[in-house]
């Protein structure tokens, strides 16, 4: 298979468009076009589907960019390798993670790793929980952390933390003396909620549907440090994640309070790759960093069922084949 006409290919597949893939690679579109087809004809499939609004990957098309994206990262995965036995370690470490990991944990992984590895150059994305997994598979990030209900396909998780959703109160609300609450103590309290378009967001109101409780926050926001900066002002309380709220809580400005609801357990922190990807040094060096991070948040903050890096899954195994 031409190296080139795979190298036009994936461009066009991951910016849609040939006038995108010609800015982007300074290249004429017509070229492009010309060693698409000639791919097209080597295999003997249709790769796209053409539109006026762009180019649209058939399903032999999505087969085939996850095969170039695969081969890309095996690349980049080497290239380091090589350099590591040099003495020139550098590396980009791509991590895409949820703005509640991004106030905390994040920034203390990402110091660790750094004081480690002073050749990384880290860069973080928050794109939102619901694309961290397309931008894994995709390989627009090597490692993705965000909350998940579901397996994802060509996913492999490697670590899951507990993303339990709790009450969030500053020590000096009348509440926060309390051990853990039910999710009737909550009427009448203020909210301070993310929106609906979050999982915290629908399971909170899923389990207050159940328990026929209404709640009617006060203030309704897309910015988790917004509603952190709420919390502290003691006028209210909030729900989420322990791990987002890790910071304010170990300093002793806001307490943790146990949700009594099951459908509250449910949620959990994934940390994704791509299934099947040989991952780099750098990935498990980040990993072990995130793994102390973790350790030191007790008592809220417990990995559940973390993967060995050095032993995947038999559905690992197979997709890799």
């Amino acid at each position: 298979m031409d190296s080139t006409a795979l190298r036009y290919f994936s461009t066009v597949a991951r910016l849609g468009s040939l006038q995108a893939a010609g800015a982007a690679l300074n290249v004429a579109g017509s070229a492009i076009s010309r060693q698409i087809a000639g791919l097209e004809a080597s295999l003997g499939v249709t790769l796209f589907e053409r539109h006026a609004r762009g180019m649209r990957l058939t399903d032999a098309g999505s087969i085939l960019a996850s095969h170039a994206r695969r081969q890309e990262l095996e690349t980049e995965r080497v290239s380091a390798d090589l350099r590591r036995l040099t003495g020139l370690e550098s590396a980009i470490l791509r991590v895409d993670t949820v703005e509640g990991m991004a106030q905390y944990v994040m920034p203390e992984t990402i110091a660790r790793l750094y004081s480690r590895r002073p050749g990384v150059q880290v860069q973080m994305s928050i794109p939102g929980t619901g694309n961290v997994p397309p931008r894994v598979r995709s390989g627009e990030a090597d490692i993705g952390i965000t909350f998940a209900l579901a397996p994802e396909p060509e996913i492999r998780v490697v670590r899951r933390l507990d993303g339990a959703i709790m009450a969030f109160a500053a020590a000096r609300h009348p509440l926060a003396t309390r051990g853990s609450l039910a999710l009737k103590e909550l009427a009448g309290v203020p909210m301070f909620l993310m929106g609906q378009d979050t999982t915290v967001r629908r399971l909170f109101d899923m389990a207050c549907a159940q328990e026929d409780v209404a709640i009617t926050p006060v203030v309704v926001a897309n910015s988790s440090s917004t509603i952190h900066r709420l919390v502290l002002t003691g006028a209210g309380l909030s729900v989420s994640s322990y791990l987002s709220m890790a910071e304010h809580v170990r300093n002793g400005s806001v307490v943790a309070l146990p949700l009594l609801h099951p459908i509250l357990q449910q949620r959990s922190i994934q940390v994704q790759v791509l299934a099947g990807r040989r991952l780099p040094v750098m990935v498990e060096a980040f990993l072990d960093c995130l793994d102390e991070v973790i350790a030191e948040l007790a008592p809220f903050s417990t990995s559940l069922a973390p993967t060995s890096l050095a032993a995947p899954s038999p559905a690992d195994r197979n997709h890799a084949r």
